[in-house]
């Protein structure tokens, strides 16, 4: 029929594909496109369109056989994400990691300083007194954070600009649990656990040298210590599928946490109601482990 194009087809097996060679984005040819349209705007001639298309690649080809003899793929990286590293805010402590405009200073909200004081008192081993001295009513709020040497760009709800349909606001992370939480006379065992939520804030501010708790750099003594921490409404689980992803139906409370904690971006699909979290490390290792057993 006229209306069932190749494209409309092709959808009726999707299902099947999954189901006999993986995941789509293993061998979708979304990469090639992207390729492709980085060569059209190369076209300055109208007579002679493909001269200019084959100058393109030649030139492409060219700087990248000289990053490869002369080691120079840092230096001549012409990607978006050099340019972020460039342009953007490295704090020390965090060497992964770089804050990415929009930022504003901004007064903090109550509950959101709450839990900012809740957070240095379960980390850091202070008191409550002692973590309401030190935390400013005034922070720095970033929009984006970027995660170096090829990792995710991660908005926040709060600045974050989300022109494109892309969620890019939920995240994996990972924190250490006490088992023994609930059990007073009980010795700590901490576990790690994995989390995932969404980024509401993202927000640094700075612990003066006089502050008896903040981390001390042994090269730098005598410094204030900047903090860059993260505001993510945790999802609540309510079932787990075969690869061991959770589907909510909801978020619960905001918590605070070290932005160290975050390791991806992470997707997201609804049925009805229900959304179910894709990580795509998690799938890789399920469809490794089926093809090496």
């Amino acid at each position: 029929l006229p209306f069932c194009t190749l494209p409309v087809h092709a959808l009726l097996h999707i299902a099947d594909d999954i189901r006999h060679v993986g995941p789509v984005w293993c061998y979708w040819v979304f990469s090639v496109e992207r390729f492709g349209g980085g060569l059209v705007p190369s076209v300055k001639n109208r007579l002679h369109p493909y001269t200019s298309l084959a100058n393109r690649v030649r030139d492409v080809a060219q700087l990248c056989q000289i990053k490869l003899i002369y080691g120079l793929a840092h230096e001549l990286n012409l990607s978006d994400e050099r340019d972020m590293e460039q342009s953007g805010t490295h704090y020390d402590g965090y060497p992964q990691f770089v804050m990415v405009r929009p930022s504003c200073k901004t007064r903090i909200d109550p509950s959101l300083h709450r839990r900012i004081v809740a957070h240095l008192v379960t980390n850091y081993s202070t008191t409550t007194l002692n973590a309401l001295e030190f935390v400013p009513n005034i922070i720095t709020e970033w929009g984006k954070l970027k995660i170096l040497d090829g990792g995710d760009l991660i908005s926040s709800c709060s600045l974050g600009s989300q022109g494109s349909r892309r969620d890019k606001t939920f995240v994996k992370y990972i924190l250490e649990v006490d088992q023994n939480r609930r059990h007073k006379n009980r010795q700590p065992d901490f576990v790690e656990q994995v989390f995932y939520g969404q980024v509401i804030h993202f927000i640094t501010f700075q612990l003066p040298p006089t502050c008896p708790f903040a981390p001390t750099d042994l090269d730098c003594p005598g410094q204030p210590t900047t903090l860059v921490l993260a505001a993510i409404a945790p999802i609540k689980a309510t079932s787990f599928d075969e690869f061991g992803m959770p589907s909510y139906t909801g978020l619960g409370p905001i918590e605070v946490v070290d932005v160290l904690t975050i390791q991806c971006v992470v997707g997201r699909v609804k049925d009805n109601r229900t959304w179910t979290i894709i990580e795509r490390d998690a799938i890789i290792q399920t469809f490794n482990a089926a093809a090496a057993a």
